[in-house]
């Protein structure tokens, strides 16, 4: 019976670790996709490590990156010839 319950405790702490995996890549990716979208570039440590990644959307908005990026594609809207 013992047995029983030591092997019931180990799968269930095994199924929680999985399922806390599984959360920490789902986040991780949905990071990275957000990152990208944004500002062009992968996340950094402190998005990666972040436990809701799309409640920081607003942050990047205010970052030079994707100030940068936004700024060229609509100089490439504007623009009808390249420049400087």
């Amino acid at each position: 019976m013992i047995r029983i319950a030591a092997l019931v405790a180990v799968l269930s702490a095994t199924a929680a670790l999985a399922q806390s995996n599984e959360e920490l890549d789902k986040r991780e990716r949905c990071a990275v996709r957000v990152a990208i979208a944004i500002t062009g570039r992968g996340p950094d440590a402190e998005l990666m490590a972040s436990i809701d990644p799309q409640a920081q959307a607003d942050a990047l908005l205010d970052t030079t990156d994707f100030i940068e990026r936004y700024a060229r594609f609509i100089n490439t809207q504007f623009n009808r010839t390249p420049g400087g």
